[in-house]
């Protein structure tokens, strides 16, 4: 039984999500594999005072993007997991791409639980790229080719791996793909695991 699970570091429901996902492999006997997904600034973003002037949906936008804030505030602190918000939006394609580098050596699981929990403390800029070759070495990974990767093989991979997503109706995070079953958002780990029953 294989699950996909697609994530974004900068999604605070990625973040949350992640030890119940690990879970569908130690309960369920799932494989559980990841695959990166860059989500769009815009999906971040609260609007501009131009757009609220302008926008009739910018009011409701803003008010969503306040509710999911203190929502994922609430989930963070009943988890017991810090949840420090970026002050602005993001961009975390090179970080995907990372992860991808650091899959080709072995098992990425030390660098994506160690991305996630110092980006979500705030302590880590996914965007730097001496950062994420700190982070690669401090996993025990060899980060001298990283950078020569993200400019050439790992943008190329990334590209072919978000057009396939894109495919299997892939949207935002955090999804999973179980057979040509998707399933979006935290609180649908129950139907992945019914799906999983069912294999």
């Amino acid at each position: 039984m294989r699950v996909i699970h697609f994530f974004d570091y900068k999604s605070p429901y990625a973040y949350l999500v992640q030890a119940d996902a690990r879970a569908l492999e130690t309960e369920c006997g799932a494989e559980l594999v990841l695959l990166p997904y860059t989500l769009s600034d815009a999906e971040f973003a609260s609007p501009s005072p131009d757009a609220m002037a302008t926008d009739r949906d910018a009011p409701a936008r803003r008010r969503r993007a306040r509710y999911v804030l203190r929502d994922c505030k609430r989930e963070a602190t009943r988890r017991g997991l810090p949840l420090v918000p970026p002050p602005a939006p993001v961009d975390s394609a090179d970080a995907h791409v990372a992860f991808l580098y650091a899959r080709r050596q072995g098992d990425p699981r030390a660098f994506h639980d160690a991305l996630f929990d110092r980006f979500w403390r705030r302590s880590l800029d996914l965007g730097d790229l001496d950062v994420l070759c700190q982070l690669l070495s401090s996993v025990g990974l060899d980060a001298a080719g990283f950078p020569s990767f993200l400019e050439g093989a790992g943008r190329a991979e990334y590209a072919r791996l978000e057009e396939w997503a894109h495919e299997a109706g892939v949207f935002g995070v955090p999804s999973f793909l179980v057979g040509n079953e998707l399933f979006y958002g935290m609180e649908r780990i129950p139907h992945v695991r019914e799906a999983l029953e069912k294999l």
